[in-house]
């Protein structure tokens, strides 16, 4: 993999093909994950990967307890897709904080989003499609009385063969973004 390409064209994918992923696939994002770097080398990142049987009613769960929450005023009208997508996806990974760090930098979320941009981009050398996922946080008490677990939840990503070709969106240039100070 040529690493410019993977950071210039991997795009959130939000429809997947029914095909299930090879083990070994899966275990080489879990492991580029586990190479990121971490505050402190802590390592806090802790997976949770779900496929099958179990992935289809852990997807399931997720879309009843939002279902409960999908019309309360502070829930982003969008966040059932990403329900959805988990749904659909054959293989759902759930991203967990094993040690939350109580400093002002947060280098614990910090860390867990390295191990989470890793993952993504290893799905893309493989050749999967990947959707990072926050709206799962809507039912972060849920699912983690459904995993028996006291840990942060962060992110959960959903990853298969793509079934679609998300169109290029124009991102903003590093001129929109940067702040020179010389």
């Amino acid at each position: 993999m040529e690493l410019d390409n993977a950071i210039t064209n991997r795009r959130s994918i939000r429809k997947f093909k029914p095909e299930l992923l090879k083990k070994e696939h899966i275990e080489a994002i879990l492991d580029a994950g586990n190479k990121a770097p971490s505050a402190k080398n802590i390592q806090q990142w802790r997976f949770h990967v779900f496929q099958g049987e179990a992935k289809d009613k852990f997807a399931k769960f997720c879309l009843r307890e939002f279902g409960k929450k999908e019309d309360h005023p502070d829930v982003n009208p969008y966040a059932k897709n990403s329900f959805k997508v988990m749904d659909q996806a054959p293989v759902n990974i759930l991203i967990y904080n094993a040690q939350p760090m109580p400093f002002p930098a947060k280098p614990d979320i910090q860390s867990v989003s390295a191990a989470i941009q890793n993952m993504l981009l290893k799905a893309y050398d493989l050749g999967l499609g990947s959707l990072w996922i926050c709206d799962i946080l809507y039912v972060e008490d849920e699912v983690n009385e459904y995993l028996k677990t006291d840990m942060q939840l962060l992110a959960a990503i959903a990853f298969g063969y793509a079934d679609s070709t998300p169109r290029d969106i124009r991102k903003l240039t590093v001129e929109d973004v940067t702040v020179w100070h010389e």
